[in-house]
């Protein structure tokens, strides 16, 4: 099983595949639909990575947008089969060197106090915790800030 990794157009026409497999990877609270997905993906400064299965299947995808130099990570996800494969490690890391070749210095984003694999990852990567939004989520979870600087080597 071959897996790769590319940037792909932020094409609203993406919303419903997108909304498909967001389906699959969130608790139905946390879930968004084909409308909030094509909203973002026609927004200025979005940017959509996606991992696939032998160049066919998407098992993952980020979305994100920046602005100057700084993005934030909206929604990153990877199908529950193909986690702990390294397939959301290798998304990160082909944006974070993405993000640096474009002169972004600084990335945020959220997750789930909760969702230890994910904050894992994101330290692994250089993310640091940096505060709390409290209720941030449609159950009333909390969510962690996360910051990592893009200016130095990780």
């Amino acid at each position: 099983m071959s897996i790769s990794v590319r940037q792909v157009p932020s094409d609203p026409v993406a919303a419903p595949l997108l909304a498909f497999l967001h389906a699959d990877m969130f608790p139905i609270p946390e879930q968004w639909d084909a409308e909030s997905f094509a909203s973002l993906l026609s927004g200025h400064g979005i940017r959509l990575w996606v991992a696939e299965r032998s160049g066919e299947d998407v098992v993952g995808f980020l979305l994100a947008r920046e602005v100057v130099d700084e993005a934030e990570i909206l929604t990153f996800g990877v199908i529950p089969d193909m986690r702990r494969h390294g397939v959301g490690r290798m998304l990160l890391d082909a944006f974070v060197r993405d993000l640096r070749q474009q002169g972004v210095t600084q990335l945020f984003l959220e997750v789930a106090v909760t969702n230890e694999p994910a904050c894992g990852l994101y330290e692994q990567v250089g993310f640091s915790r940096a505060g709390y939004r409290k209720n941030y989520y449609p159950d009333g979870g909390d969510a962690l800030v996360m910051t990592a600087s893009l200016s130095g080597e990780n």
